[in-house]
């Protein structure tokens, strides 16, 4: 069989897994098929191993990335086993790679998903001060939240903005 070194490598780390680490990728995996019944038809979606064939990513690349087949795109980061200061470092790096890195077109939507309301709503406030702090507004960067929850759902609009935290919106057309 062939594989790469580096494969065959991170499969002998596997027993290293921490159980926070699997029930992450657990919850990946679910999103995934969850988004699956969501999307457009005709969405490709990758998860953070396939994006690392890419270029345009930031360092630390997402969890899921959607692309529609009319274009649209969008990055989710699955924050919801995550302190809120590691969310805020996340958004902010985000944020400084939309702005020095760019991407070959508009940059794609941002969506977190957190654990709870609570959780969502201090991001997205959080969030707001940030963007308006960098003169940044929603048509030049889009960044959405969500609970957990609301994403397996099964509804689309389940997502609020930066800028009107209290009106749900989808995540791609």
């Amino acid at each position: 069989m062939e594989a790469s070194e580096s494969v065959v490598h991170a499969l002998y780390k596997n027993d290293q897994a921490t159980e926070a680490f699997i029930d992450h990728n657990l919850t990946i995996l679910a999103s995934y098929t969850t988004l699956l019944k969501l999307v457009p038809a005709g969405t490709d979606i990758f998860t953070k191993t396939e994006l690392s064939r890419f270029h345009q990513f930031p360092k630390n690349r997402p969890d899921i990335y959607l692309r529609t087949s009319d274009g649209n795109e969008a990055i989710i980061i699955l924050a919801h086993d995550s302190q809120s200061f590691i969310t805020r470092k996340r958004l902010t790096e985000i944020i400084t790679h939309s702005e020095d890195d760019g991407w070959d077109s508009n940059y794609p939507g941002i969506g977190f998903v957190l654990k709870d309301d609570r959780a969502k709503y201090s991001f997205l406030h959080t969030a707001h001060k940030q963007l308006d702090d960098l003169g940044i507004d929603e048509t030049e960067l889009t960044v959405l939240a969500t609970t957990l929850e609301a994403l397996h759902s099964g509804k689309k609009l389940i997502w609020s903005s930066a800028f009107a935290a209290k009106q749900f919106v989808s995540l791609v057309e």
